[in-house]
């Protein structure tokens, strides 16, 4: 099951929680904007644990891959073997970026890399 099929299930049960529980237990306007204030909350840190958790899980990867890869990689010419390590070290500053904004209140997404 793919991560974006993850957080998006976790998100929509979320959502759909919260939507039965106002439904169903009738509150004050005051009471029912806190209960929304505290799930949003909640639901901010589920959803940043389990982006952490992606992103350290592919910095991860990525480092396997390029032990891998470079043991691999040993009768490519040096041009070619420096490209792709330094194709694999993007990705992993793009993880960390990744993560680095995840973690941060109010950082917006960061620009994708070019190649």
């Amino acid at each position: 099951m793919s991560a974006q099929k993850i957080i998006l299930g976790t998100v929509s049960g979320v959502l759909a929680g919260v939507a039965v529980g106002l439904l169903i237990a009738p509150m004050t306007g005051e009471e029912t904007r806190q209960k929304i204030s505290e799930k949003t909350d909640e639901l901010t840190g589920t959803v940043k644990d389990k982006v952490s958790q992606l992103t350290k899980k592919a910095a991860m990867k990525a480092d396997d891959l390029k032990s891998a890869l470079s043991e691999k990689i040993e009768g490519v010419s040096d041009d070619v073997r420096e490209r792709i390590l330094k194709l694999l070290d993007s990705g992993k500053e793009a993880i960390n970026t990744t993560e680095a904004a995840v973690s941060k209140p109010g950082t917006p997404a960061p620009a994708p890399a070019k190649p």
